[in-house]
């Protein structure tokens, strides 16, 4: 099937479901009719939108993830476990108030 008659059965069937829910709302009473037709602007328009961002946030995603994947990995040491005469070697070097620096371990 070529590209031509792939739009055609498209739009067809497009038009089998809209002649179908033209259908529906008109067997509702008329007080309801009003309702029902706004609610289904507003919930069509309102899904689209909803279902964009969420296309949206996937791409990122999907971006995010294959970006990660694609660096390369290095090797890294495991942790070094220290002894306790280490920890007595340590100073504690404060910044003065008025300055604004780090402190330091």
């Amino acid at each position: 099937m070529n590209g031509s008659g792939a739009k055609r059965l498209f739009f067809l069937g497009l038009s089998l479901i809209g002649g179908l829910l033209c259908f529906a709302v008109y067997q509702i009473p008329q007080t309801w009719r009003g309702i029902i037709v706004a609610w289904l602007v507003v919930a069509s328009t309102a899904g689209v939108f909803v279902l964009r961002l969420v296309g949206y946030y996937v791409e990122y995603r999907t971006v995010q993830l294959n970006s990660r994947a694609a660096m390369p990995r290095t090797a890294t040491r495991g942790r070094r476990r220290r002894s306790p005469s280490s920890t007595q070697s340590l100073r504690v070097i404060t910044a003065d108030e008025t300055a604004m620096g780090r402190r330091v371990l």
